[in-house]
């Protein structure tokens, strides 16, 4: 199975987010934590459509909604041997409030034999207000650069993101594994810490701070040689760059996706 850091790092949706986006793509950038099963290149378009919910809708250590459904697609392209072209989009919807938000992103990314890199670009527009009931800025976008690190059975993320809208940074790392259970069934627990530069998303709270560490344990299910089902279980621990804004400091979460390769 391909790591989920791994992943993130090559469609950067948010993700190396790890959310989560906990439980998603892409986004889950985003996040949300969800692991993939890929067919080969040779039996695939390199191409992925997946749709699943989400108790809660963290990105990057903030919480924007609650019962959140979303769905995403995401594709890569071969250039090269160790060059690819990557792109995603991503669109979760709150049944709670009237918080949505379009996700669309590329990225190139390069095998570079000990580490995957990627310099990506993502856009992102709230269709009522970054704060919900239209409230805030509409739209914001992102220059950043990836890197996964397989060590053995542990897989390294790292995450840097200039935000153009608030002006400023994040950084972000992550650590996963995959514990095969058996041929249908693995246990993929994960971790990030991100961290705030000049106050990025921290709305006049903080400045240059820790954000938050996020935890995840997935366990995705191959139903087929194509479709996956990832139930998820997440937490997300407020650091000094959150704890002012998200109403549960220490918030315990979950969800569900399932996602189809072709």
């Amino acid at each position: 199975m391909t790591s989920f850091l791994n992943k993130s790092v090559i469609v950067a949706a948010a993700c190396v987010a790890l959310n989560a986006q906990a439980g998603t793509s892409s986004s889950k950038g985003t996040v949300q934590v969800m692991e993939i099963v890929e067919e080969s290149a040779a039996n695939s378009l390199g191409a992925e459509l997946a749709a699943g919910y989400d108790s809660s809708f963290y990105f990057r250590g903030l919480n924007f909604s609650d019962n959140n459904v979303w769905t995403s697609l995401s594709a890569s392209i071969p250039l090269t041997e160790a060059l690819s072209l990557d792109a995603f989009g991503f669109y979760t919807n709150s049944t709670s409030n009237t918080f949505s938000r379009l996700d669309l992103g590329a990225a190139l990314s390069f095998d570079a034999g000990p580490a995957t890199l990627a310099l990506a670009y993502n856009w992102y527009h709230y269709f009522d207000g970054v704060f919900g009931n239209g409230l805030g800025f509409d739209n914001a976008q992102e220059l950043g650069v990836t890197a996964a690190v397989p060590l053995g059975m542990v897989n390294l993320g790292f995450a840097y993101f200039y935000d153009f809208q608030v002006e400023a940074h994040y950084l972000q790392a992550g650590v996963d594994t995959t514990i095969e259970v058996n041929d249908w069934l693995s246990i993929v627990p994960s971790a990030v810490i991100g961290y705030g530069i000049d106050g990025y998303y921290t709305f006049g709270t903080a400045g240059t701070a820790w954000n938050h560490v996020g935890l995840n344990l997935a366990f995705p299910i191959q139903l087929t040689k194509s479709a996956t089902l990832t139930p998820y279980v997440a937490a997300n621990f407020s650091l000094d760059g959150r704890d002012q804004l998200n109403a549960d400091k220490n918030a315990i979460y979950g969800g569900v996706s399932l996602s189809v390769s072709f």
